[in-house]
């Protein structure tokens, strides 16, 4: 058992990190985000296997090595989540599926607490941890795919080609993929603006180096005969929250299509104490102020051209 000190250490290490919120510069990456929030299981795993391999409870039978796992799993889990609240991370009730995840991926899958299990029984086991593993997996591989498919699109920035880029757009306002009006395959992005004082969606997740190009263009449909005034919102990972350390621009949206270009030296120098990074920009948003009624407004596609 000369690996045991090798698991205590790995067990003991990845304890820290249960308590420790992602470095801020890794906010903008939603694999990592993803593959972070995996933790869990990678630690109630070693937690698990090493409580097993404890001689005083090896001996015990397969039902009570199991009950007892998977109930300290669940209490243990319980108590992190409390003792999260007032830190810098967020207390997740996902996280203790993941736990629970993590102690079962050990009970069926390692061999040795597992010989006088039959065949059948085990692989019946197997393949439904295998499932809801595979079912936890789902959004880092969706953020894997997704941001690929944004690296391959740049300069595009968002053209809703794929369901996936719904996962760039945060926001108040209610969002939606829908048809697109002109092309027969392609997408819009449908936003429903509220009566609230702001109502809005933002990209979040954004590509690339903007400091080679001179422009940033949204092409929208507005379909009412009242125009539509929207702001539009630029900042960069260096943004201090202050409305005169960003970009903010209103523009009015006649009834049709229309393509609102914004040049990005004006972006540049919009902060009033320094230059926005052009190579980070973080967030790029629309919004309505002070609605008197609810409207509707499509965004077809966001990119950044030369001219």
């Amino acid at each position: 058992m000369a690996f045991i000190p090798l698991l205590l250490g790995m067990l003991i290490g990845s304890s820290l990190l249960l308590f420790t919120g992602l470095p801020e510069s890794w906010h903008y990456l939603r694999s990592v985000k993803a593959a972070w929030n995996l933790g869990h299981v990678v630690y109630f795993a070693l937690f698990t296997l090493l409580l097993n391999l404890w001689p005083l409870i090896a001996r015990q039978q397969l039902w009570f090595r199991w009950l007892l796992s998977l109930s300290i799993a669940l209490v243990l889990g319980v108590v992190i989540e409390l003792l999260q609240y007032g830190s810098n991370r967020t207390p997740d009730p996902m996280d203790l599926i993941r736990n629970l995840l993590g102690s079962l991926l050990v009970l069926v899958f390692y061999r040795p607490f597992l010989h006088d299990v039959s065949g059948v029984v085990l692989r019946l086991w197997q393949g439904m941890v295998s499932g809801l593993m595979l079912l936890l997996l789902m959004p880092l591989l969706g953020a894997l795919t997704d941001e690929y498919r944004g690296y391959r699109q740049f300069p595009v920035l968002s053209d809703f080609s794929s369901r996936l880029e719904l996962q760039r757009w945060k926001g108040e306002a209610g969002i939606m993929r829908v048809k697109s009006m002109e092309h027969d395959e392609g997408h819009l992005l449908k936003v429903n603006l509220s009566t609230a004082h702001y109502s809005g969606t933002g990209m979040q997740y954004l590509e690339g180096d903007w400091s080679q190009y001179q422009w940033l263009n949204f092409r929208f449909y507005q379909p009412q005969a009242e125009a539509l005034r929207l702001t539009i919102r630029i900042h960069d990972d260096r943004h201090n929250n202050a409305y005169t350390d960003r970009f903010n621009q209103s523009y009015v949206l006649k009834q049709g299509w229309s393509t609102i270009s914004i040049e990005l030296d004006k972006v540049r120098h919009a902060p009033d104490s320094r230059e926005m990074d052009m190579k980070h920009i973080r967030d790029v948003s629309f919004f309505s102020v002070k609605l008197m009624q609810p409207r509707t407004v499509y965004l077809d596609s966001l990119y950044l051209s030369d001219q």
